[in-house]
């Protein structure tokens, strides 16, 4: 998160302006938590894959997706 814009950075209020979605990513940022409620961490500790998304040094995106057993994914402290 970044202080001076709540939940979303500059670049994604833009984006979400311009698609007419403002109200809906508002409405969809009181989700985004430093946390992960239990009932979240239960989801993902039964899913067998997650799509895992950054941004490299140069600030280019890249995605992958990491595949495994139900339980790969964990948080065990609610915390990540």
């Amino acid at each position: 998160m970044t202080s001076e814009t709540g939940a979303y950075h500059r670049g994604e209020l833009a984006v979400q302006g311009a698609m007419g979605e403002t109200g809906r990513a508002q409405h969809l940022s009181r989700s985004i938590r430093k946390t992960v409620p239990a009932v979240a961490a239960r989801f993902l500790a039964e899913r067998r894959f997650v799509v895992v998304g950054a941004a490299d040094a140069l600030g280019r995106m890249w995605a992958t997706v990491l595949v495994g057993e139900p339980g790969f994914l964990a948080t065990p402290d609610g915390a990540r």
